[in-house]
């Protein structure tokens, strides 16, 4: 990120935007996000944007305010003749959606042509759920895997004799990205998925270590990551590090991964951490994305 720019943000990036501002001696934009007594929503720019560069941290998760918020925001900025807009979402949601079902809605092909008719210039994420969504975007979206951020949690926790496991094939990619970032070899096993019928076989392959670290996109309910852990002490792993670049934690479901030898989660802060996370904090780790984004 350069001088002589605007960066905006969304309420829950605030605290990180008005750092990266501080720190790099750029404007921190403020706007106002109102409604009439109708209710519609709309924008009011404190600043005058014309001519300048304006980098945005949106956030498009539910409830739907938020993508409303983020799409008039870069719509008013582009009207108001900015010279580019550039959307930084850490988490970008509806990635999941990215596969055509009879019947079902194409919610990832939705959000990009909705992005798209802002006239946003171009779109940086934090590990995109799929590579495959990226093909909806006309517009230049970037993926940023946050493997040095991994990798220092890695070091952080001194662990140097360990496997890193993939949970699925999709994922052996996020491995050897960290992979490289460590001073040090290390194994890499992966999980491999058959569906038959309406179950889900995990298979293992690879050796493991005493010690696993599991790198993965996403922790939502858990469910995965808790098979995965479960095979992993049935092959003799007594201590097991989970590493996440995107937090939900939805669900009742994932705490029991600490049942099962989990001794740490490390997640980056792209999401808050909801409040039935509160009984488990001494457990996990928030990894901040400032440092990643300030270079952009």
């Amino acid at each position: 990120m350069h001088k002589n720019i605007i960066l905006y943000s969304l309420p829950y990036y605030r605290s990180s935007a008005k750092k990266i501002t501080k720190n790099q001696k750029i404007t921190f934009g403020t706007y106002n996000f109102l409604r009439f007594a109708n209710q519609e929503a709309y924008i009011e720019l404190k600043q005058d944007v014309k001519n300048k560069v304006c980098y945005i941290f949106g956030f498009i998760n539910p409830p739907e305010n938020n993508l409303l918020e983020t799409l008039l925001l870069i719509h008013t900025l582009k009207k108001e003749k900015a010279a580019k807009v550039i959307v930084i979402i850490p988490f970008l949601a509806y990635m999941r959606h990215e596969k055509p079902e009879k019947h079902k809605s194409l919610g990832t092909d939705l959000i990009a042509k909705l992005f798209g008719v802002t006239g946003v210039d171009k779109m940086i994420a934090i590990d995109i759920h799929s590579p495959y969504a990226q093909n909806y975007f006309k517009f230049p979206l970037v993926s940023i895997f946050p493997s040095q951020l991994l990798a220092a949690a890695i070091l952080k926790s001194g662990w140097t004799d360990f496997s890193l496991v993939a949970p699925d094939q999709g994922a052996i990619i996020r491995c050897e990205q960290v992979k490289k970032e460590l001073p040090f070899e290390t194994g890499l096993a992966y999980f491999k998925k058959t569906r038959k019928e309406k179950s889900i076989k995990m298979i293992l392959n690879g050796r493991v270590k005493k010690r696993a670290i599991i790198i993965d996109d996403v922790l939502d309910t858990g469910s995965t990551l808790l098979e995965s852990v479960k095979i992993l002490k049935n092959k003799g792993v007594e201590e097991i590090i989970i590493l996440i670049s995107h937090g939900l934690f939805i669900g009742k479901k994932w705490p029991e991964l600490f049942k099962f030898g989990v001794k740490k989660i490390y997640v980056t802060n792209s999401l808050k951490l909801p409040e039935n996370t509160i009984p488990y904090r001494s457990k996990i780790s928030v990894m901040s994305l400032e440092s990643l984004i300030k270079n952009i």
